[in-house]
């Protein structure tokens, strides 16, 4: 990929403008990563709090899935 900048003002420009571009990029793949291993943490943790109940609701047994 090339960039015409004529001035050393221009190439820091750009430098500073591909800087901030990876930056907010990598700050949202961080918070992706948060959320897929947030959302995995729930799914073990309903699955391991399952409960089983009768036609009244009652609770009569849970079930632990690891």
């Amino acid at each position: 990929m090339d960039f015409n900048v004529n001035t050393e003002t221009e190439e820091q420009a750009l430098i500073n403008s591909v800087r901030s571009t990876l930056t907010e990029q990598g700050d949202a793949l961080r918070h992706l990563a948060e959320v897929i291993n947030a959302e995995e943490k729930m799914t073990k943790h309903r699955i391991s709090t399952l409960l089983i109940t009768d036609n009244s609701q009652d609770v009569i047994g849970s079930v632990r899935i690891f």
